[in-house]
């Protein structure tokens, strides 16, 4: 195991064999955006310098309500990855200010989230155009009739490997 600091924003800590990352490790990212303090990271399984295996991704950031006031939202992502890609049954939860607020399980082939389908197999619509549906949003384990919709052509995965 080494750690590994690539700049004063960005480090690595787990295993490394003959040069590239593999094993278990963490790899760290803070972010200043719009002069807010942002981290995000990945911890899990690698395997040739990739995301590869069982993992999950967290990222933070601050958030203001109506009031103006601050708020911590995290979004923790679990699940297998492929070469930084999120592959197979995902686990999406969303906490505010550590309550968790929802949460979604979707399924992803090589980054790319299937279409969400019903009880009798139809596939449900988004509510926007461009976008689709990949899950139910379930409050404190029980189903809400709110639907998690993104983009398409959204590829997800381990943000910082996504373009690699």
């Amino acid at each position: 195991n080494i750690m590994i600091i690539l700049d004063k924003d960005n480090f690595y800590a787990g295993g490394i064999v003959d040069g590239v990352k593999k094993g278990i490790g963490i790899y760290y990212r803070k972010l200043d955006i719009k002069e807010q303090q942002v981290y995000y990271y990945y911890e899990g399984e690698w395997n040739n310098d990739m995301p590869n295996g069982i993992g999950k991704t967290e990222k933070v950031t601050i958030l203001q309500d109506y009031e103006g006031k601050s708020l911590i939202k995290k979004v923790v992502t679990s699940g297998e990855y492929i070469n930084g890609m999120e592959n197979g049954l995902m686990q999406k939860n969303v906490y505010i200010d550590g309550q968790l607020v929802g949460n979604v399980s979707y399924k992803a082939v090589i980054g790319i989230p299937e279409a969400y389908k019903d009880g009798d197999g139809n596939t449900v619509s988004a509510t926007n155009a461009g976008e689709y549906v990949i899950g139910m949003w379930y409050l404190k384990d029980e189903p809400t009739n709110d639907y998690y919709s993104i983009e398409k052509d959204t590829i997800l995965g381990v943000e910082i490997y996504l373009n690699k």
